[in-house]
């Protein structure tokens, strides 16, 4: 991803995740598209991942993504709080952790609820 991040010309200042899912730290110009960012990150992994046989299972990413804004000043705890994904979600499982973003913010409800 960070090939990816390089030859797309976008900022991935920081990746981590877990068998179900990646957290990325983006940083975006104003002229970047998270879509396309997105459409990306996930084509160019899938035929990678697929051709170099790194499952057993066939491979595929979810259809949809959340992308939640970061302000400057939380910039550091966001970067901690992804490098311990692995220890994070031992004690609470993703779809925990997605329901309580769900409730944190409008535009998920609108989404989600259509």
């Amino acid at each position: 991803m960070r090939e990816i991040a390089r030859d797309k010309n976008f900022y991935l200042d920081f990746i981590n995740g877990v068998e179900d899912h990646v957290h990325l730290l983006i940083g975006l110009k104003p002229t970047d598209s998270i879509p396309i960012i997105v459409k990306d990150l996930k084509g160019i992994t899938h035929i990678w991942i697929r051709e170099e046989n790194l499952t057993d299972t066939y491979f595929h990413w979810q259809d949809g993504y959340a992308a939640i804004s970061v302000s400057p000043n939380r910039v550091p705890s966001v970067r901690g709080y992804i490098k311990k994904q692995e220890q994070h979600h031992k004690k609470e499982p993703f779809n925990h952790e997605w329901d309580f973003f769900k409730k944190q913010a409008a535009v998920f409800k609108d989404i989600m609820t259509g």
